[in-house]
Order: structure tokens, then C-alpha cells, then sequence
């Protein structure tokens, strides 16, 4: 069918390409400071797939500040003990208890959510919100960048072309990104010699259906593994030369054994099978002008470890703040180069390092198994039990290099504890009265400058358990952003330091 053009332009003030995990998380961020979006998907519906299983404390704490944690945990199954079960042994030979981070974090533990079901949730609370328009059946085409705006052109569901005004564009539309290649730009990094097969299956009887996992079984092909992801629903997976096709890939006829193997004899219905390439790939920059990238469109990782989604989600978040701030009069240049500078060395220098590690780990069956005593050895020590919850958790981010963060740097760029995601807070620890009145002046100020977020005060008493979780001293006084990052900390800071540091911390324009 021949598109047809349509004269008409809207606008709005941020546009967002994709209507998965990502792109929805930033329109419900969005939506949380008050601030209109469009969501453009050119799938028809949801995908009823499964895909990403595993949702991070971290991510948790993201979709509670939504007011969605609730429904997420309601409908997964959330462990805050992981066994890793040996099929062939017939017993754990792994455990990781996630009760050492108990203090840091409400959701002590890994949330099991089919990405359907997530995707599902998030949407119904963006469109609940009244803010966000979620366009299904529309195909981003291109755009074209002004000094002050965004022209998006795209075909929607009746086949017309149409163009639109944005304030903001951003890219969450996969590994494929259409956005990304528009600027030219490709994902950097390796590509494994071997393909992981995914697999969901439904089985009938409540013995297999609620069997304890992740269940793993080493073979002379590599590691097989098997995770439930609701009553009765498993996600089966393995790797497949990469030499063979995706026919061939894809070809069932040993799931029966496989089954068999993981889950125990009897029936099971295949609801789903995928043969996918596994990459650490990254983007040389995420943000081009007002045109941004976020997720799989900016950096494609493993799936061992469970991380590649949740990073996606904590990048919509902490670019969501950022630009209702610079919508509101804020300063965008340092507010969207600093989303640029931290979640691509959050990335960088975390996530892909990480999972392409565990990838390595988990794709040498002898070293598998040669290490697991070992690894199950050492998670006996609290110390590493607890290095290994935050990893797991997403819980130990930290930005050093970023123009929104001063201040000292034991507390500076950190994530915060205790704190809200709901208001930028200052907290402040035994401090002296002085600096108390000057708390409070410059809250009051920033009060008056109606900003997206409330500013509000949080008084820290050395009885007070998150004193010693702060590792804090008497006189700090901490900025904490809307994202839960300490943006600023100092020790007994002026008036005029305090006054000057919280707004160029929250990205306010300051003047010269």
C-alpha cells in the first residue's frame, strides 16, 4: 500500500521510540514530574514472549517510586535466597543469600517477571497517568534537529506519513535502533563464537511446575539451565554453534530430552522458542544534541547475569529527571551531558564488564565446573556474600565523572542510602545551627523556584541506623537527587557554597 501524507504537526515535549521495558519506564519517570510524552511502537500489541526474566533490587526500588513495585512483585516470584541446582547432582551447588544487603535496600533479593508481563504493568500505569500517549502500529521514519526542537516523521497505523514537534527525541528501540542509525552510529565491542537458544514451556503438573531453580546441567554441548518465571512456566535455554542456522538452531526435536532432563519426565506445550547471537557492545556516545539513546539502542549485553534490561530501565530513570528539569528552565547542556557521561561509564565500566565475565564463566562447561565449589566456598564469608548481593542488586553504581557531580567524593556520586526517589532531599547529619538555618534558607529558596521535585530536609541523628550506613561525620550535608544519587556532599559548607553547589547539582542554571 502507497503511504499517504498528512499536513497536520503535533508536538510534544518529549517523543520516545519504543515501547519496551525502556521506553516505558521513561515515560512513567516522565510522568512521575508532571511531564507529557508519546511513545512510538511499531508492534501492534505487547510481545507476548517472555524474553528478560530477572528485575534487580535496584530496578525495584526504580518501579516502587512509580507506585508499581507492588503489582510487579504480586504477579513474579521474588527470592532473596538464589540455589543454583545441579540437575545431574540432585542438589544445590550454589547458594547466594541476598540477607546481607537487607539494610540497603527493600527488596533484598531477584525478582523472577516474565518482560511481557513488566512491559504490561508499565504500561497500564504510563496510560493510568494520563501523561503519556502510547502509539501502537507506528513506524518511526527519521527526524530532523532545529536549535530548539525535533521534527519526528512516521507512518501510523493507517499507513500516513506524519510529522510531529518534539523538545526531546529519545531512541529506546533495541539493539536495531533506528534513531542510532540515523546519526551513523554503530555499537562497539565483540560478538561471541556461540548462539543462546531460549526456549518457554508450560507445564501441567504442580510437582514440575513449582520444582525449586535456577536448575543448571552441565552437557558435552555446554551449560543447560532452566529458570520458572510464573506457576507452571519455564524458560529452557542453552548454547548452539554459531556455525549452525537459525533453521537448524531452531530445530525442537531434542526439547522433549531436554525437558526431560531439567524439569523430569512427562508433558510440557512449547509456547515459545529464539536463537539469539550474544554481544558487549556499547555506543561512542549516548546523546547527539537534543536526540538521546537509551538501553538496547545505547549498549547490548549479555544476558548472564541478568543485567542488560534493568541497566536500560536505571538509564530511562536517570535520564527521566534530567529532562524535566531542562523542559522547566533548567540547564540543559550540563543536565543532558551529564546522562550522557554517567550511564555510559555505568555501562561501560560496569554492566558489560560483568556480564561479559559471567558469559565467559558460564560458556566453559569444564571451568564451570571445576569453579563452583570454589565460588560456594567463598560466598560462605558475609564480606563476599554481601559484594555479591550488591553486584547482583545493581545496588553499587557509583558516577565519578560527571559535571552534575561535586563535593567530596567519599559520598559524592554514590547511591544514596535511604533515599526516596520521590523529592530531591537534603540530608543533613548533626549538624550545627548555623548550618541548619542555612539548610532551610535555601530550601525555602528553591521552594519558590517550583521546581519539578520538591527539595526537602532530612535531619540525621548519630543513632539514626543510616548514620553509620552513610559511613557519616558530624556538619555533612548531602544533596540527593530525584534519582537516589548523592549529586552533592561537603563538610560545614558556607551559605553561599551551599546555595551555589545544590543548584548546580540539580542542573539549575546558575548566574555567572
Amino acid at each position: 500500500m502507497q503511504e499517504q501524507l498528512s499536513g497536520s504537526i503535533e508536538k510534544t515535549p518529549v517523543m520516545i521510540v519504543g515501547a519496551g521495558p525502556v521506553g516505558l519506564t521513561l515515560a512513567a519517570s516522565l510522568a512521575k514530574q508532571g511531564i507529557r510524552s508519546i511513545v512510538l511502537e511499531k508492534k501492534t500489541k505487547i510481545d507476548e514472549h517472555s524474553r528478560a526474566l530477572a528485575v534487580a533490587a535496584r530496578t525495584l526500588e526504580i518501579l516502587h517510586s512509580y507506585g508499581l513495585a507492588g503489582e510487579c512483585m504480586k504477579e513474579g516470584t521474588f527470592l532473596r535466597q538464589i540455589d543454583l541446582h545441579d540437575v545431574s547432582r540432585g542438589k544445590a551447588a550454589l547458594r547466594m543469600s541476598f540477607a546481607e544487603i537487607a539494610s540497603e535496600t527493600a527488596y533484598p533479593g531477584m525478582l523472577f517477571l516474565s518482560q511481557s508481563r513488566l512491559e504490561s504493568i508499565l504500561l497500564d500505569g504510563v496510560l493510568a497517568s494520563g501523561l503519556c500517549e502510547v502509539r501502537f502500529a507506528h513506524q518511526f521514519v527519521s527526524y530532523e534537529e532545529t536549535s530548539s526542537s525535533v521534527v519526528v516523521t512516521f507512518i501510523d497505523s493507517h499507513n500516513v506519513k506524519t510529522t510531529m514537534t518534539a523538545s526531546f527525541l529519545v531512541g529506546c528501540d533495541g539493539a536495531h535502533s533506528s534513531v542510532r542509525q540515523l546519526w551513523g552510529q554503530v555499537l562497539e565491542g565483540i560478538t561471541f563464537p556461540v548462539r543462546v537458544f531460549l526456549c518457554d514451556v508450560k507445564v501441567p503438573d504442580p510437582f514440575r511446575g513449582t520444582l525449586p531453580f535456577p536448575r543448571v546441567q552441565l552437557t558435552r554441548s555446554g551449560l543447560v539451565g532452566a529458570i520458572r518465571y510464573e506457576p507452571f512456566h519455564w524458560r529452557i535455554m542453552g548454547t548452539r554453534p554459531v556455525e549452525e542456522t537459525e533453521e537448524e538452531a531452531l530445530i525442537s526435536d531434542n526439547l522433549p530430552d531436554l525437558v526431560a532432563r531439567l524439569l523430569g519426565p512427562g508433558p510440557f506445550e512449547q509456547l515459545w522458542m529464539g536463537v539469539f547471537s550474544i554481544h558487549s557492545r556499547i555506543a561512542a556516545g549516548f546523546r547527539r544534541g537534543r536526540v538521546l539513546l537509551a538501553g538496547d539502542a545505547a549498549h547490548i549485553s549479555s544476558p548472564a547475569g541478568g543485567q542488560g534490561m534493568n541497566s536500560g530501565m536505571q538509564d530511562a530513570d536517570n535520564l527521566g529527571w534530567k529532562l524535566a528539569f531542562a523542559l522547566q528552565g533548567g540547564d540543559m547542556e550540563r543536565l543532558l551531558d551529564s546522562y550522557n557521561q554517567e550511564r555510559h561509564s555505568a555501562a561501560l565500566s560496569g554492566v558489560l564488564p560483568f556480564t561479559t565475565r559471567a558469559s565467559r564463566f558460564a560458556l566453559r562447561p569444564r571451568l564451570f565446573r571445576m569453579a563452583l565449589p570454589a565460588l560456594a566456598l567463598a560466598l560462605r564469608s558475609r564480606k563476599l556474600r554481601r559484594a555479591a548481593g550488591r553486584r547482583l542488586a545493581m545496588l553499587g553504581t557509583r558516577y565519578n565523572k560527571s559535571c552534575l557531580i561535586l563535593g567530596e567524593k567519599k559520598w559524592a556520586g554514590r547511591s544514596a542510602p535511604g533515599a526516596t526517589l520521590l523529592t530531591s532531599t537534603v540530608f543533613i547529619f548533626d549538624v550545627s545551627e548555623k548550618i541548619l538555618q542555612n539548610v532551610e534558607q535555601t530550601t525555602s529558596e528553591l521552594d519558590r523556584e517550583r521546581l519539578p521535585f520538591p527539595v526537602t530536609v532530612r535531619r540525621i541523628e548519630k543513632t539514626d541506623p543510616l548514620w553509620r550506613r552513610w559511613q557519616a561525620r558530624p556538619n555533612l550535608v548531602a544533596l540527593v537527587r530525584p534519582d537516589g544519587f548523592t549529586g552533592w556532599a561537603a563538610l560545614a559548607p558556607s551559605a553561599a557554597e551551599m546555595r551555589l553547589a545544590i543548584r548546580r547539582a540539580l542542573g539549575i542554571l546558575v548566574a555567572q
